[in-house]
């Protein structure tokens, strides 16, 4: 009993660790190792992980204490961007190290004006990741403004359908397709309570009809990629709908799965080491990805011909090992991070 009333007292801290999880062993995996025997239009039905994050940012939001815009302001900055700028200089400072023992284009372009420019605004070349950051600190620092939609969600929904559709054929800047799609995502996590209690499955049937009508006429009728990756940068009207039905049709049953997994105390401590330090497992990924990419792209090299059982075996393996090595090295950072604390309290 005590188990159960943990688990709903943490619910929102275990989809949001289960997510983090899910993103770098399920997305990024298939995606950085080049898993060649799952076809892209397969691959790209996982691209379901930015969406549920931004609802899951917008239900934290909503159960935060509302603080003064500029006290809230300044704590996003500091929680975004200093761990954010500390990555930079470090993986600068390893790219420095590598230019001496390679001459590859990449490496050396620490050494230009426009990687530290690119850097200091939120684009860093140092890792395909990192686009993620920007978008983030957008809608938390619009998080105040998107709040007072809250009694306007199914107009926002609407709104972002005109939107999104509008822009394909008369061009936006692309950050406002991501303010659109991911900001009404964060909207309906804002409104998660209300959801639960309110939404009957009449009107779940009436939102994931249209979304699924939109989908299908845009694959049959218009020149949309089948890819949902092609889609996602910046994220079309496509990949809005399908995210829009995928979480109106499974959003319940992954909750359930969530919560019901953790019912083993071991994966219970994972998902909270990566629900509390996600942030920070997010941009040192590399670390953890470096190895796997260097086994896959000799086996790709060496043209090894191997079964499709002993590729699946292999890619089990690698999650098992992105999960375990995540969990490491959120335990790392986050003792390393509480000893700075302690030290700076000491000293001051």
């Amino acid at each position: 009993m005590g188990m159960e009333s943990k688990l709903r007292d943490d619910r929102l801290d275990i989809y949001r660790g289960f997510f983090m999880i899910y993103i770098l062993s399920v997305v990024h995996l298939i995606y950085w190792l080049r898993i060649e025997f799952i076809a892209p239009y397969i691959k790209g039905l996982f691209l379901i992980e930015m969406p549920i994050v931004f609802y899951v940012s917008g239900w934290a939001f909503s159960i935060s204490s509302k603080k003064i815009y500029l006290k809230y302001l300044a704590n996003r900055l500091k929680r975004i961007l200093i761990p954010y700028y500390i990555f930079v200089l470090l993986i600068s400072l390893l790219l420095i190290v590598l230019s001496f023992f390679s001459s590859i284009d990449y490496v050396n372009q620490v050494y230009t004006k426009k990687y530290w420019i690119d850097s200091f605004l939120l684009s860093s070349p140092s890792s395909s990741a990192i686009w993620f950051v920007k978008i983030y600190l957008i809608i938390s620092l619009l998080a105040p403004l998107i709040y007072q939609l809250r009694s306007h969600l199914k107009f926002f929904f609407f709104f972002t359908l005109f939107a999104l559709f509008i822009a394909r054929y008369y061009g936006l800047p692309n950050y406002l397709y991501y303010i659109f799609c991911y900001g009404f995502f964060f909207l309906a996590g804002i409104c998660h309570k209300k959801i639960l209690s309110a939404i009957s499955i009449k009107t779940k049937f009436f939102y994931s009809s249209i979304s699924l009508l939109i989908i299908l006429f845009l694959l049959f009728f218009c020149d949309y990629d089948i890819d949902m990756q092609s889609n996602k940068f910046p994220p079309s009207l496509l990949f809005f709908s399908y995210n829009v039905f995928f979480l109106l049709i499974f959003g319940g049953q992954i909750s359930k799965a969530c919560v019901s997994l953790c019912h083993n105390k071991f994966i219970y401590k994972i998902a909270h080491i990566y629900a509390k330090e996600g942030y920070l497992i997010y941009l040192y990924q590399i670390i953890l990805f470096y190895p796997l990419r260097l086994i896959f792209m000799k086996l790709h090299e060496a043209n090894v011909n191997y079964h499709i059982p002993i590729e699946i075996l292999l890619v089990l393996l690698s999650f098992i090992y992105i999960i375990l090595s995540g969990a490491l090295l959120g335990y790392v950072i986050g003792t390393i991070r509480k000893k700075i604390c302690s030290f700076i309290v000491a000293r001051y």
